[in-house]
């Protein structure tokens, strides 16, 4: 990769040009360099979650 450059993907349990359905089956994402995976995204989901429902 160059430098300055980013690189974002989210990798799946399964082919979703199979079956639409399959992009609901996130193994994990790179965002800006960084990797999360499952449980990270379950810790962020529900800590949005959260924060929503102190409004």
């Amino acid at each position: 990769m160059a430098v300055g450059k980013k690189a974002d993907f989210v990798l799946l349990e399964k082919n979703p040009l199979k079956k639409i359905d399959h992009t609901k089956q996130v193994v994990g994402v790179m965002a800006e360099g960084r990797w999360f995976d499952r449980a990270a995204l379950d810790g962020m989901l529900k800590n949005a979650e959260e924060d929503v429902g102190k409004y």
